[in-house]
């Protein structure tokens, strides 16, 4: 097993509760700690075998930029199921950062764990 981090992809998404977070998309932070199976592009240094990151990254956004949920639990374990769908992965987890949901706070974070069956 290997592991391949992210930080902080910028991702526009509809979240939250109130009817302020509901008006418009609003960035969430998506940092993702992807456990996963990597010997074969270790050894061949081909992107054909390996988890293509950037690829990875669009996918996120683009699937976050259809939803609407109202809880940032409900998005993490959505983001992780879409990980999920790439064979490569064992396990992920996907930490998810909402800056300005507490006023006197940077950020609020939910951090959740998902895990191939």
């Amino acid at each position: 097993m290997a592991r391949l981090l992210l930080h902080d992809l910028r991702v526009p998404c509809t979240v939250g509760t109130y009817p302020h977070e509901r008006e418009q998309p609003q960035i969430i932070l998506v940092s993702l700690t992807i456990d996963l199976l990597a010997d074969a592009a270790c050894q061949s240094d081909r992107l054909a075998d390996a988890l293509d990151y950037e690829a990875l990254a669009r996918r996120l956004r683009q699937r976050a930029a259809t939803t609407r949920f109202y809880l940032l639990e409900r998005l993490a374990a959505y983001l992780a199921e879409v990980v999920l769908e790439d064979p490569l992965v064992g396990q992920v987890t996907v930490r998810l950062g909402k800056p300005g949901a507490v006023p006197q706070a940077r950020l609020v974070e939910f951090e959740y764990h998902l895990a191939r069956a």
